[in-house]
């Protein structure tokens, strides 16, 4: 009788953990996604980039993107996605193509992976934002 109310106290502090920790994931997930929502772009001036390719990242958990961004005669020639840990958002990847063909970050997300969608155009921002800094060094 010992042991069997051993165990249930046991399962019940552990299933009371994980529930705790579970409620505690989902607050943040969506303060984050919250946040996100919010993310605004800056202006960047192609014209001061040179010729090259350039690194960015943009982290918001769950989600990650980190894509190069080919720059060629002050014109977006090329984004490649390096990573993008996306949950259900895999379909916001067509997004690239898009900044590409107009050569701008404000361009519409891809329905139905918004937030995806708005990681991949952050990292794509925080490689241009890398590449005007590193114009401006050399």
């Amino acid at each position: 009788m010992k042991k069997i109310t051993i165990i249930v106290i046991v399962c019940f502090v552990i299933f009371s953990l994980l529930i705790t920790g579970g409620i505690i994931i989902c607050g943040n997930i969506s303060n984050n996604f919250k946040k996100l929502k919010n993310e605004q772009f800056g202006t960047i001036s192609l014209h001061e980039v040179k010729d090259g390719v350039y690194f960015g990242s943009f982290h918001c958990f769950p989600l990650t993107a980190e894509v190069n961004v080919t720059i060629s005669s002050h014109q977006i020639t090329k984004i490649d996605i390096l990573k993008h840990e996306n949950g259900k958002g895999e379909a916001a990847e067509v997004v690239v193509d898009a900044v590409v063909e107009e050569q701008t970050l404000e361009v519409d997300a891809i329905t139905g992976a918004t937030y995806s969608s708005k990681i991949i155009l952050l990292a794509i921002e925080d490689a241009l934002k890398n590449a005007v800094e590193q114009s401006r060094e050399s």
